[in-house]
């Protein structure tokens, strides 16, 4: 009976576990019966470990290959596991080429069963934690998927795990076909919690043990002998205080922060691709954001803590974007979707935010941005400065900030100085940049650290 892992439209993660015992035969016709089994596009390349199938000529990828075999065996390290001595991977340019050949759901964009991968992705980060995985057996999906979640390095959703339901439920729906995206997200954050709090080797022992499709008792009677510990009294642990599911020791930072332009590996990037910006810091630290990409999500590498209260929120949408905020120490990483060679991204740390105004050093904006996201959280400061040199000024409306966490929550001023006698309340007028913009932020609804976001659109 065929195992398949399916990946498909929910955000940037596989879509679910499915049995298709109806098939009767195995991926790639390793099964009974007179089944052709899926139709491969041509072999394009291959390293001592990987075929890679495509029907595309590669030229976008020509070292697919390669860049698969790298990943695993990164995985292979991290994980301390071994994958199948030999992987074989086929890359489709659509879901419905994909679809055709394996037989998987329409919406799916990655199949994987044992060591065969089917993707619409030049490398599925998703797919190969599942086929590193494989040797390893076919836990619930709950841990299956999210281990996956927890490596592929995706960014976002994080505003999810703000509620968790009861793991009762979670288990239960882990056996539908397709199962909820709280699946994966859930399951994403207590497997990466589960890996940071009793290590990866006992995580292990637990995916070995777990069977898909086992009842919530057996599910919570096999945790229990393997982490010596009831689920209730754990996941009750992971809800009190994980916001986050990325684990990150597979990456190294790898992007400056001075101003100069991050440099990402623009070969075979498509929405689920190999770039990633990296960066630590290491106290609380005003940044800025400067990019013309299209799109792109933001991760840390805490479990603690969510960077979509604050910071990058997300791309400009192909124009110009500065995004201002004041980050917390830790570990983040960008994951840029559908970039160009034309695309630039630049961080800087600065003083360009704080608690008053006098010290601070305005962020110069580089290009004609037509977004301004200006994020803080009021328990640290109050003030926030940037400047535009240029002699044409840039002329905005105000526009209302609804990825905001505190829309209402605080009253905003622009001010010529940082003289509070200077300052106007932002209330829907245009506002036009040149020279120093100073902005000064008030809050009316104290909420922690959940801040206050202000977006100046042109």
């Amino acid at each position: 009976m065929a195992r398949w892992l399916v990946s498909g439209t929910l955000p940037a993660v596989s879509r679910s576990i499915l049995t298709l015992g109806a098939l009767g035969f195995l991926l790639f016709g390793c099964g009974s019966g007179s089944d052709p089994g899926p139709q491969l596009p041509p072999l394009q390349s291959k390293t001592d470990r990987v075929d890679y199938y495509s029907d595309t000529d590669l030229s976008a990828c020509p070292d697919a290959a390669t860049r698969v075999q790298t990943r695993v065996e990164a995985l292979e390290r991290v994980l301390g596991v071994s994958a199948p001595a030999r992987i074989t991977y086929a890359h489709f340019q659509t879901t419905e080429a994909l679809s055709h050949a394996f037989q998987c759901p329409t919406e799916a964009s990655g199949c994987q069963t044992e060591a065969n991968v089917g993707s619409t992705a030049f490398v599925d980060f998703h797919e190969l934690v599942h086929v590193t995985l494989s040797p390893q057996g076919y836990p619930d999906a709950l841990i299956q998927e999210g281990i996956a979640v927890a490596y592929q390095h995706s960014g976002g959703a994080d505003a999810i795990l703000k509620t968790w339901p009861a793991w009762r439920d979670l288990v239960s729906l882990a056996q539908n076909y397709p199962p909820e995206s709280r699946v994966y997200w859930f399951g994403g954050a207590f497997s990466a919690y589960l890996v940071t709090r009793f290590g990866m080797p006992k995580f292990l022992a637990f995916f070995r043990i777990s069977k898909s499709a086992a009842s919530p008792e057996v599910f919570a009677a096999q945790f229990q002998e393997t982490f010596g510990s009831p689920l209730d009294s754990v996941w009750a642990d992971a809800t009190e205080g994980v916001e986050g599911y990325s684990l990150c020791d597979d990456l190294s930072p790898n992007t400056p922060l001075d101003g100069s332009e991050a440099v990402a590996d623009t070969g075979c990037l498509d929405t689920s691709g190999p770039a990633r910006h990296v960066f630590d810091l290491e106290r609380d630290t005003p940044l800025a954001l400067e990019t013309n990409y299209r799109n792109g999500s933001i991760g840390a590498c805490s479990l603690t803590q969510a960077p979509s209260n604050w910071g990058w929120l997300g791309g400009g949408k192909g124009a110009w974007s500065v995004d201002l905020g004041t980050w917390r120490p830790g570990r983040y990483y960008v994951t840029p979707s559908y970039l160009t060679a034309q695309d630039s991204f630049f961080a800087t740390e600065g003083t360009y935010q704080g608690p008053t105004c006098a010290p601070l050093a305005p962020y110069v904006i580089r290009h004609a941005v037509e977004e301004i996201r200006v994020q803080m959280r009021p328990e640290l400061e109050t003030w926030a400065a940037l400047s535009y040199p240029n002699s044409e000024p840039l002329k905005f409306r105000l526009a209302t900030d609804s990825d905001s966490p505190n829309p209402t929550a605080c009253d905003w001023y622009a001010c010529t100085s940082c003289d509070e006698s200077t300052c106007t309340a932002i209330n829907g007028d245009k506002l036009t940049l040149q020279g120093t913009l100073y902005l000064h932020t008030k809050t009316t609804e104290p909420r922690g650290e959940r801040g206050c976001s202000l977006l100046i659109a042109n």
